[in-house]
């Protein structure tokens, strides 16, 4: 069956046979159209309350309830910090926090920087946290890592060799007021730098950017 309303046909189709999906048809009499076609299970959509503004989308509550959105956006955030080389090397206890005593960047608003380096996370999201460190003479057995709220972070502990520099890279979910470090989960102290590396010479790094 075939409507007419204003300057709009509104066409109707339904079949005879249970089988078939049902169309509800909007066209303009010169062959344009939209069409709206049944699923052949029962839904139920309701339409939103208004309009909604340029750029929302279309949002589902998954029981049949509609609405406009905002596309979730945030302002970018980077932060970069380190710590150079002193003459007899950068002493890191066991189970210390990497001293982290520079921040040449810190942009955006997801961070706040503490003592030692410590981190802030002012909004949740999905970060990717790199961190680098140079060993210096003497012997070392143990790890570095990073910790969430004084817990180790899985997937984050490297373990390097003697004067050596390892770098390790990971993709954390983390929550606005979490606190994120870079430690040595080790039993033994390290020392990082040394006699050997320039007196500038960077032992230790810290980059983080939100990507989500």
């Amino acid at each position: 069956m075939k409507y007419f309303l204003a300057s709009l046909f509104v066409t109707f189709v339904a079949s005879s046979s249970a089988f078939a999906q049902h169309s509800l048809q909007v066209d303009d009499g010169a062959g344009n159209y939209s069409k709206i076609v049944a699923p052949t299970t029962p839904t139920t959509f309701k339409l939103p309350t208004n309009t909604g503004t340029a750029g929302q989308v279309l949002t589902s509550d998954g029981a049949g309830g509609t609405s406009f959105a905002t596309v979730g956006s945030f302002t970018p955030s980077f932060l970069y910090e380190y710590s150079v080389n002193f003459n007899a090397g950068l002493f890191v206890p066991a189970f210390g926090n990497v001293p982290l005593n520079n921040t040449s960047v810190n942009t955006g608003t997801a961070f706040a920087v503490g003592p030692l380096g410590a981190v802030t996370i002012n909004e949740t999201g999905l970060y990717q946290v790199d961190f680098s460190i140079s060993l210096g003479n003497g012997f070392f057995i143990g790890s570095f890592a990073l910790f969430q709220n004084g817990f180790q972070i899985p997937g984050t502990q490297y373990t390097p060799q003697q004067n050596s520099a390892i770098q390790g890279m990971a993709y954390v979910d983390l929550n606005a007021g979490d606190v994120l470090t870079l430690v040595n989960n080790s039993f033994g102290a390290a020392f990082l730098g040394g006699f050997n590396f320039a007196f500038t010479s960077v032992v230790a790094s810290l980059r983080m950017a939100r990507v989500k």
